[in-house]
Order: structure tokens, then C-alpha cells, then sequence
């Protein structure tokens, strides 16, 4: 069998366990060989990728993405506003979504995400792209979807959710999206920013006994489930009510925090969306939105994750719809002082955790599938470094070399 050995170079196996000096990780077929303390030559017919002054790692892990609105990072300051490029979206096509998503996942791999966790895309755009992926007609990261995330009538983000309103419709609409094959389910527990005034952060949406309802239905058949969850007390309900993640967790209290740990909850805080959308307005000279973003919603998010992280509950890497992964734990070492290791350990070997497929891949790991990029750099020193991509692996195939698509 083939083999793709790379050697020379630092390694950091996602673990949180020291660096390898001119350590080698051999590639076999889709699934890490080894990974050894010592520089390698290779084997006749073996690819050799010298990783001299260059850092391997595991693929990233974006916990939160949709990847049909990733382009709205690039919106243009006096084109468009960033809520006028949102709702035009809202009014496309499947077929355009799932065009624009499938283009979108493409620059997601060429940036090192090997596997995402797409929470929430209208009709069933996620379902077929990632079986277009599985069956290799895509190139992409590995997809794990939601499908439609579920949201009460009206609700937030409820142009492109499952509307169910009381416990048993909210079963129901966790029923059909389990009859769609989805990987886990996405429930919007509250209200967020995207129709204020009409609706704020601090607004409830959810009921506990409706999220109960879902939920319950969600682990009977073995599925993960997640919170959209601002307010406060839709976060609590959430928690009790049985949620395995909290997204965004903006407004996080001492007893909301007290009830994850004590229940194993994980938190996803994805401040690079709200970061993103805030710094568009700066640029296009609308300072007053800026100041509104940071006030009602990023500075109280920063807080309370950085309360989190200090009390021990487990966090990953996720980005929403505007953010990226680097300028993500760029705004988690401000926030928490987190060390760079933390946020790549975020970004691989706890992020799997999250997800409950740490046995499928998060780390460089001997058995584990092959998801391995070689970045430019020390992301150690700076993790700005992973921005500096060389090579990407996902499933032991090559999809970036020396820096360009290969495909």
C-alpha cells in the first residue's frame, strides 16, 4: 500500500501532550500508521513530504458552520449592508445554496478544516452535500449536519428552521429531520441579533419542556443535540432539559455555568461571527451597530466564556457564519488568556470530543483516519501561523500540496 510519510517536522498530535522535534507521521491508505519521535526517509514508492521548519498537525474542526452563508465574511462596506446580503440570501434557490455551500466548502478544506459540523441549512442542501462528499463527487471536509434546525414559529432563524411550537410538534419535527439522516439536532433556544429590534438576545423562545421533548427524542436514536442559546434562562432551560452543547452561550451565569460541568455540557462559543459582523459596520462608518453588537452581545460573550474556561468547561472551535477559525481563537486567548495549545487542542482533539467521535479522528493517533495538514511556522508562538497551509490530508487523501489545490 501506498504511503504518504511526512517527516522533519514539529509535531502536534491535537492531545495537548508536548510537541515531537523532527518527528515523522506516517500515512497508510486513509488511516495514521504511526507517529514517531524521529525523522523518517521513506520507504521506494512512498511520498515523502519534508516538513523542515514547518509544523504538522490534525485537520481542524469547525464545531459550528453553515457553510451556504460563509460568503458573507466578504460582504463589500457600501455595496450591500450585512443584514440586506443575509436576507437575499434567504430568498435564493436551493439550487443556488447548494452551489454557493458546496463552493464555500471548498475554500473551508484549502484553509485546514478537515471536518465540520454544519448546525442548520434550509431544505436538505447539508444532507446532499455531504453525501456528495462521502461518495467522492465533492471535495470537501468530512460533514456531520443538522439538517433544518428547529425553532419555534417565528423564532430565530426561522426562514430556514423546522417551526414546531409544543412539546409533541417539537418531537415530531425532530422525527423528520431523523427520517432525513441527519447527525445530530439543532435547537434555536432563544432569540440572537438577527431581526433586532424585533428580536434580542435576552428573549426566551423555547420552553424547557419543548426542548425536553426534542431532545429526549433526538438521544433515543443516538444523536447529539445542540442549543442556539443566548439568554440566560434559555440556557438553563437547555442544560436541564438535557442539551449536549451550548452554542454561542452569550449571557452564561455562575449557576448556568455550575450546571454544565456538573452535567458534562460543552460550550461552542463562536465569538467570530458576532466579531466579524461587528467590524463590517465599523468599516462601512456605521459605528453606532458596531458599538450596539459589541455591547449587547460580544463584550457579555467574551465574559462568560472566559467564566466558563475558568470554571473547567470544555470548549471548541466554532465559527458561525461570518467567522473564521484563527480570528476564533485569536478572540479566545483575549477573552480567557488561553494558551495557543489550548486553542488548537479546541480546534482538534477536544473539538472530536464534542462531537463523540473522538475514535474516528481529532488526533494524530495511530488507527485514526488519516486527517493531517503542515502548516508554515510555529502556531505555538502565534496561532495566526495556521493560516499558512502547505499541505491538507482528509482520509488520506491529498487535497493541498506545497500550498495549492489538488483535486
Amino acid at each position: 500500500m501506498a504511503r504518504i510519510v511526512i517527516t522533519n517536522g514539529t509535531i502536534i498530535d491535537g492531545t495537548g501532550r508536548d510537541p515531537i522535534e523532527r518527528g515523522t507521521v506516517i500515512i497508510e491508505g486513509d488511516r495514521i500508521a504511526s507517529v514517531e519521535d524521529r525523522a523518517h526517509r521513506g520507504e521506494p514508492g512512498d511520498t515523502v513530504v519534508d516538513a523542515t521548519g514547518q509544523t504538522v498537525l490534525p485537520g481542524l474542526i469547525n464545531l459550528h458552520d453553515h457553510a451556504y452563508r460563509k460568503r458573507l465574511r466578504y460582504v463589500t462596506p457600501g455595496v450591500s449592508s450585512y443584514r440586506e446580503a443575509s436576507n437575499r440570501l434567504v430568498r435564493e434557490s436551493p439550487t443556488y445554496l447548494a452551489v454557493l455551500s458546496a463552493s464555500n466548502l471548498l475554500i473551508e478544506l484549502r484553509a485546514g478544516i478537515t471536518t465540520t459540523r454544519e448546525v442548520g441549512a434550509g431544505y436538505d442542501i447539508s444532507v446532499t452535500l455531504r453525501r456528495m462528499i462521502n461518495e467522492g463527487l465533492l471535495p470537501g471536509p468530512r460533514m456531520f449536519v443538522a439538517g433544518q434546525a428547529i425553532s419555534m414559529t417565528g423564532g430565530h432563524g426561522y426562514w430556514m428552521a423546522r417551526q414546531a411550537d409544543g412539546p409533541d410538534e417539537v418531537r415530531k419535527a425532530v422525527r423528520e429531520q431523523l427520517l432525513t439522516g441527519v447527525d445530530h439536532i439543532k435547537f434555536m433556544a432563544t432569540a440572537g441579533l438577527a431581526r433586532y429590534p424585533q428580536e434580542h438576545p435576552q428573549h426566551v423562545e423555547f420552553t424547557e419542556e419543548e426542548l425536553r421533548a426534542g431532545i429526549e427524542e433526538a438521544h433515543k436514536h443516538g444523536k447529539k443535540t445542540c442549543a442556539h442559546a443566548y439568554a440566560t434562562e434559555g440556557i438553563k432551560n437547555a442544560i436541564r432539559a438535557g442539551i449536549d452543547s451550548i452554542e454561542h452561550g452569550v449571557f452564561l451565569d455562575e449557576e448556568a455555568i455550575h450546571m454544565m460541568i456538573e452535567r458534562g455540557v460543552d460550550l461552542v462559543p463562536t465569538m467570530s461571527g458576532l466579531y466579524r459582523v461587528a467590524e463590517y459596520y465599523r468599516e462601512a462608518g456605521d459605528q453606532a451597530t458596531c458599538d450596539l453588537i459589541y455591547d449587547l452581545a460580544l463584550r457579555p460573550q467574551q465574559e462568560s466564556f472566559a467564566q466558563a474556561v475558568q470554571a473547567g468547561v470544555r470548549y471548541g472551535v466554532g465559527t458561525d457564519s461570518a467567522g473564521e477559525m484563527v480570528e476564533e481563537m485569536l478572540l479566545m486567548q483575549e477573552a480567557a488568556g488561553i494558551s495557543a495549545m489550548d486553542c488548537i487542542v479546541a480546534a482538534t482533539g477536544n473539538a472530536a470530543k464534542i462531537m463523540g467521535m473522538e475514535d474516528r479522528f481529532g488526533t494524530l493517533t495511530p488507527g485514526l483516519a488519516a486527517d493531517v495538514i503542515v502548516v508554515n511556522g510555529d502556531p505555538l508562538s502565534d496561532v495566526r501561523a495556521l493560516r499558512s497551509i502547505v499541505h491538507v490530508i482528509r482520509d488520506g487523501k491529498h487535497f493541498v500540496r506545497d500550498g495549492e489545490l489538488y483535486l
